[in-house]
């Protein structure tokens, strides 16, 4: 079997429709052209998955950060009512451009709602549970040059620098430009896989644990360095906050231990040019979105090795006229 083209397969897989991250980069675009008419907006900033092209579908969201001047917003930045405060200055300025009556594009937003730390904006049914979103962020930005971000349930403004991470991933990106493409698979892994981790956890871990070198070998190496890696507090790039402190590191631990043996006898069964054997020890590790050989599997005694928590046969969704997820 062709191991190149059945990583090729799987990647075809994973990555999302091309269709619908235009759709949501140009949702977000819309959003933020609208806040740059603010003679108070000193930029905005575009982050999350779509900004990294590290996206997989489903789509829920896409991610906004409104940066104000600081000097036109004096009392925010405090401890207190400013956060509420300015949620709610973003959420009517939302409403104001894209409302009922809205002065740019009337009803294209149909709900604004202030959460803990963005105003969701609904684009699509809000009581669909697959309703789209742009989250935009009310921010400033400090002497420093990172952000600090409103966080409505503790009254507080708290600092995070979500461009490093962007940084990085480009910087990893323009190194290898194999990068945000096993990323993006690492993402399907894990979402096929209870979900036991954030997505964002597995992309920071990648930053310094996806080796770069041919997919198989590269892939195999980020699962057995992860296994460690993910037993100590993971912090974003820059070292300012926790990722998931809440994790079951035991239920990650499980599963990474399980994807790192059996991607282990993957490579050692294709280094014997058991390419056959070796599609299907890969299957047990990304189920059977993961291309078969001609033979099929069932011949073959994996030894015991499974993917703990493995969920197979997740049917791609298909893509729909709005992103949707």
């Amino acid at each position: 079997m062709d191991l190149e083209q059945a990583f090729d397969d799987l990647q075809a897989t994973v990555d999302a429709h091309p269709a619908l991250v235009d759709e949501a980069r140009n949702r977000r675009n819309k959003i933020a052209a609208a806040f740059k008419k603010g003679s108070d907006v000193g930029e905005t900033v575009y982050i999350g998955s779509i900004a990294r092209a590290t996206q997989i579908e489903p789509i829920r969201d896409v991610d906004l950060v409104v940066v104000y001047d600081r000097a036109d917003h004096p009392d925010w930045g405090n401890e207190g009512s400013s956060a509420e405060e300015a949620l709610e200055e973003t959420r009517g300025r939302v409403v104001a451009y894209f409302g009922s009556d809205g002065t740019v594009d009337k009803g294209f937003v149909r709900l604004a709602r202030a959460d803990n730390h963005a105003v969701k904006c609904f684009l699509d049914d809000p009581d669909d549970p697959d309703a789209f979103t742009v989250d935009a962020v009310p921010a400033l930005r400090t002497d420093g040059g990172i952000l600090r971000i409103t966080e409505k349930d503790s009254r507080k403004w708290i600092e995070t620098d979500p461009e490093y991470l962007t940084r990085r991933g480009q910087e990893r990106h323009d190194e290898w430009r194999q990068y945000r493409r096993l990323v993006r698979v690492l993402k399907r892994w894990n979402a096929d896989h209870e979900r036991t981790m954030v997505p964002l956890l597995i992309e920071v871990m990648a930053i310094e644990h996806l080796p770069i070198g041919e997919r198989p070998r590269a892939v195999q190496a980020f699962f057995a360095a992860a296994v460690p890696a993910v037993s100590a507090a993971v912090t974003d790039p820059a070292g300012i906050s926790p990722i998931q402190p809440d994790l079951d590191v035991a239920a990650a631990r499980e599963q990474l231990e399980a994807a790192a043996d059996a991607s282990w006898r993957a490579v050692t069964a294709a280094d014997r040019s058991d390419t056959d054997l070796a599609a299907c020890y890969w299957r047990e590790v990304f189920g059977d979105i993961f291309p078969a050989p001609s033979g099929g599997c069932d011949r073959f005694n994996l030894g015991g090795a499974t993917a703990a928590g493995a969920t197979f046969a997740v049917p791609r969704r298909p893509a729909r006229n709005n992103p949707q997820g």
